[in-house]
């Protein structure tokens, strides 16, 4: 028996026989049936959902919300509005329906009125817990997730807006206030629109010549076309075959957005990459909205940021973004995890213990090649007694991964995998940002060369941040520091928090969509997972 039933079942038994509800609804004996619902046998098991309902009215002395003497109240129909039109949060109506026929006709009985109070109730709590990120459970989507959301008390936030506002108004404004969110909630909007003409654009031929500058072809206007609709216009043009000046500057500022080679020329990556529809640019930024919701509702002060899908880190300050940089992330096969912590000290000219898995799967195939090499970059090899090992007086080629029982380390230096600087992080996956060796790597596009850590191309700015002291660590001593082999570690007396997350969309400063692959698969299985949430919903 669902929820709604047996609170109907139970309103019978209090409410006697139905009276009409022209005759006023009996409030007295809607709070008695509502008091009596938290101790009545048919109520004994109840969803998380079902126990905000009775938590909001317990809340309320058990005052109805929605029904008056004289029928719905405004506010009953700008929040039923609202819901329908949950999908300008990239939410999903269908999510928020058990009121839906309730309130489309007049009831005409007291128990019909209580049914519609409590759905409305109902989703109303849903459409709340969801809005701030209790929609999934982002550690059970079988993906390097290790978010916890900030637990969400609707209840109280539908009573205080009830409270305080008995227009509805409140629920109709209700929304993430971040500005990266608002932006990506207009771009659904406009994409939404353009769901219509999707079908009718023409794709380009994967296969075909390199296009550009000075060029005409057919391909050229589709080009063209194509560009518009990813919203990179390049203006009308009386010869649309021909490539002019306009369309290499706009098919440089889509190269650049889409982690292209921003040369101009268009050729197979590009025109990959231009077939790409709105139907899966919806889908990327439906779920990067919903990964919006994971973060805290109010940010910190001043945090730093890592979106391992654009191979970005940004440091914020106060709402305003004080530092950004390119960054490189793990392989597809030891990816980077999504979590959030803080940056607790900082050490300069650090050591590398290689952990067993890298040393087993990376160094070991490398030993068996070329031992000297370990000596070249300053590698330290010792065996399960302690004792240090020459790499070169070892027959590696006799010892497999199961018989590797040596430890390795590198010492600080110019070849340490860590570079001259380490920033530590609170967690349980031996994850960090750090200098690098090979800052050659920071020029590729797609950058995803770690096993597992963030390297940053900028350490000493990113130090400077996060030691927040001009007086003690300005950027001369903070350079001075990374110089020579001496390690030495500094905490810090105001840990940064730090986000390390996954947009593979946002709007850019000059109000541009950036999309970026999904290069771990976690955007596919997110929006899999939301689109069983909302199948489950419509059957309950």
């Amino acid at each position: 028996m669902t929820f709604l039933k047996r609170l109907s079942f139970l309103f019978i038994l209090i409410l006697g026989a139905p009276s009409l509800y022209a005759d006023a609804v009996p409030f007295v004996a809607v709070q008695e049936a509502l008091k009596q619902a938290t101790d009545r046998d048919p109520l004994t098991t109840k969803t998380p959902l079902e126990k905000e309902v009775l938590a909001f009215y317990k809340e309320r002395s058990f005052e109805p919300t929605w029904a008056t003497p004289t029928g719905w109240s405004d506010a009953a129909r700008v929040v039923r509005d609202t819901l329908n039109r949950a999908q300008e949060e990239g939410l999903d109506p269908k999510d928020y329906t058990r009121s839906v026929a309730l309130l489309e006709k007049t009831p005409e009985t007291a128990q019909g009125v209580l049914a519609a109070e409590l759905a409305l109730t109902q989703d109303a709590l849903a459409y709340i817990n969801d809005l701030k990120g209790e929609r999934l459970n982002p550690t059970k989507i079988g993906q390097p997730l290790y978010l916890k959301p900030d637990p969400v008390d609707a209840p109280m936030i539908l009573a205080q807006g009830t409270m305080g506002d008995t227009t509805g108004t409140w629920f109709q404004n209700l929304t993430v206030p971040k500005e990266q969110y608002q932006a990506l909630k207009k771009l659904l909007a406009e994409y939404r629109a353009k769901l219509d003409t999707d079908t009718k654009l023409p794709t380009i031929p994967v296969a075909g010549k390199l296009l550009k500058k000075g060029m005409s072809a057919p391909d050229v206007a589709l080009l063209r076309i194509l560009l518009k609709a990813h919203g990179f216009d390049a203006g009308d043009s009386t010869k649309p075959e021909y490539f002019d000046d306009a369309l290499e500057s706009a098919l440089k500022q889509f190269q650049e957005a889409s982690l292209l080679e921003d040369d101009g020329i268009l050729g197979e990556q590009g025109r990959r990459a231009l077939n790409r529809s709105v139907q899966d640019k919806l889908k990327q930024i439906i779920v990067s909205m919903e990964r919006w919701r994971w973060l805290p509702e109010h940010m910190p002060e001043r945090y730093v940021l890592v979106n391992i899908a654009g191979f970005e880190l940004y440091a914020y300050d106060k709402g305003h973004t004080a530092l950004s940089m390119p960054v490189i992330i793990g392989r597809d096969y030891r990816k980077t995890p999504v979590f959030s912590s803080t940056i607790n000290s900082v050490r300069f000219n650090p050591s590398w213990g290689v952990p067993h898995s890298i040393a087993v799967k990376d160094k070991l195939p490398k030993l068996q090649s070329n031992p000297g090499y370990f000596v070249e970059k300053g590698y330290e090899i010792y065996d399960d007694g302690g004792a240090q090992v020459d790499p070169r007086d070892v027959n590696w080629n006799e010892i497999s991964a199961s018989d590797f029982h040596y430890s390795i380390r590198q010492n600080p230096g110019p070849a340490n995998a860590l570079g001259k600087i380490r920033f530590s992080i609170d967690s349980p996956f031996d994850v960090y940002l750090h200098d690098t060796s090979d800052p050659q790597l920071f020029s590729k596009k797609v950058r995803t060369f770690s096993s597992g850590c963030i390297r940053v191309s900028k350490p000493a700015e990113l130090a400077f941040f996060v030691f927040h002291d001009t007086d003690k660590w300005p950027l001369g001593v903070i350079k001075k520091s990374m110089e020579g082999t001496q390690t030495r570690n500094v905490s810090l007396p105001n840990p940064v928090p730090v986000y390390i997350t996954y947009f593979t969309v946002w709007v850019g400063p000059e109000g541009n969509p950036e999309f970026r692959d999904d290069i771990y698969n976690q955007d596919a299985a997110i929006y899999q997972a939301l689109e069983r949430r909302s199948s489950h919903a419509a059957a309950v």
